[in-house]
């Protein structure tokens, strides 16, 4: 996978915030790790779409740990390109693991922007 991702890391008490800045390839896709490792109940995830280069609708997120795991459960497959998304069940925990971005089917040169949440 290739494409342009940019992640910014935070720390909030007890909350971590990885924000994931995506832009898809010609293929569509997008791919990009956090720089540090987690470990702890991902809370939930926002994700939005940009709104000069909206990804095609049904389009594919995924955040995998070190294991290949999806830690959002699949919750991210057939993205719509409408409104934000916001997933706060159902997630898996990250354990000692980088966390890394992976979007597909978006179209062409599209973007969006996508914020986890661990503790």
């Amino acid at each position: 996978m290739a494409g342009t991702v940019t992640t910014t890391e935070v720390t909030y008490g007890t909350v971590q915030r990885i924000y994931y800045d995506w832009a898809s390839t010609t293929g569509g896709v997008a791919s990009g790790v956090s720089t540090n490792l987690y470990c702890g109940a991902v809370l939930g995830a926002s994700w939005t779409n940009s709104t000069s280069a909206n990804p095609t609708d049904a389009y594919d997120i995924t955040i995998t740990d070190a294991y290949g795991m999806d830690v959002l459960a699949g919750q991210g497959l057939n993205s719509t390109n409408g409104a934000r998304t916001f997933v706060a069940s159902g997630c898996m925990p990250a354990c000692n693991s980088a966390l890394t971005l992976n979007v597909a089917n978006a179209g062409e040169s599209k973007a969006g922007c996508l914020a986890i949440f661990v503790r």
